[in-house]
């Protein structure tokens, strides 16, 4: 609407009416009023994070200041068109495999807890040996059925601990480095943290937003301590003087690849194409892998 010469006011107020979410709606609607007093766009939608989140009004204040509005607006249709796509192909790889556990163990404890028992008074009735996988499996069968509480009492403790000890960044650093080397799902969920943090700072840099602001908000959306603490080691570097590929190089959660792309662009000026290729890469990559993931699972 911007590049068609729809004023920025009648532009919200578009969106504003066409949005079928009441929240948007809403949050639309303030804006509109913000605009009316004066407001910048980037100004207003900053007054509401968690629908408007910092990547999305940083890079529209850079907007506004390099006079380039429609150029950002679309550069963050494409940025964020393409995280979800990544994501959703991420959790779809994720969820066939959980779903299918999930429903094994309930049919298991089902099968222990309420088909086997109706087998044990048959069994004993026999008087003979029974076969010590037999008896393993009534053995089993009686403390499901007689402890079963103590199963979900010991899952709630397991889960409240879990959620706890996770706030804590030494342990949060400790579970994100141990899904980062979990074998077939490790690879992916690094291929797609790479993809998403080389796509975002390629977009921030790209758009003007200064270096160090660019790699601290990029540090908010990555969703990996391990990359959270290397993208603060590159923000210390660029202040240093020093090269924003430095702590990424021979770190065992970046391959060389994308820590000589960087290189590579830093030395001919070229930073923002060369992390926008690498995430390109990455990207095709997740597909690749979830798809090989989905098969490899099917007949397992």
């Amino acid at each position: 609407m911007i590049k068609a010469g729809i004023t920025i006011l009648d532009a919200t107020s578009i969106l504003k009416d066409q949005s079928t979410s009441k929240k948007m709606k809403i949050v639309l609607g303030e804006i509109l009023d913000d605009l009316r007093e004066g407001y910048p766009f980037s100004e207003a939608a900053a007054k509401h994070p968690k629908v408007f989140p910092t990547l999305f009004s940083n890079m529209l204040r850079a907007g506004e200041a390099g006079g380039q509005f429609d150029e950002i607006l679309d550069r963050l249709a494409l940025y964020y068109e393409k995280s979800h796509t990544t994501r959703q192909k991420v959790r779809s790889a994720m969820t066939y495999p959980l779903v299918l556990l999930a429903v094994s163990i309930l049919v298991i404890v089902f099968m222990i807890g309420f088909i086997v028992p109706r087998f044990a008074g048959m069994f004993s009735s026999f008087g003979a040996e029974l076969p010590w996988s037999t008896q393993l499996l009534l053995s089993l069968s009686s403390v499901v059925t007689s402890y079963w509480w103590m199963f979900i009492l010991v899952i709630t403790i397991l889960m409240f601990s879990y959620q706890t000890s996770k706030k804590k960044y030494t342990v949060r650093y400790r579970i994100d480095s141990v899904i980062l080397k979990i074998p077939v799902f490790g690879p992916l969920m690094k291929k797609a943290i790479l993809a998403r943090m080389t796509r975002t700072l390629s977009t921030l840099y790209e758009s003007s937003v200064p270096v160090t602001q660019a790699l601290e908000i990029v540090e908010k959306v990555v969703g990996n301590s391990v990359i959270e603490k290397l993208l603060r080691e590159a923000s210390v570097s660029v202040q240093e003087g020093n090269s924003i590929a430095k702590p990424f190089v021979g770190h065992w959660a970046v391959p060389p690849f994308v820590s000589q792309m960087m290189i590579l662009g830093e030395k001919s000026g070229t930073l923002d194409f060369m992390l926008d290729k690498v995430a390109d890469f990455y990207e095709q990559e997740v597909d690749q892998s979830a798809e090989q993931l989905k098969t490899l699972l099917e007949p397992m």
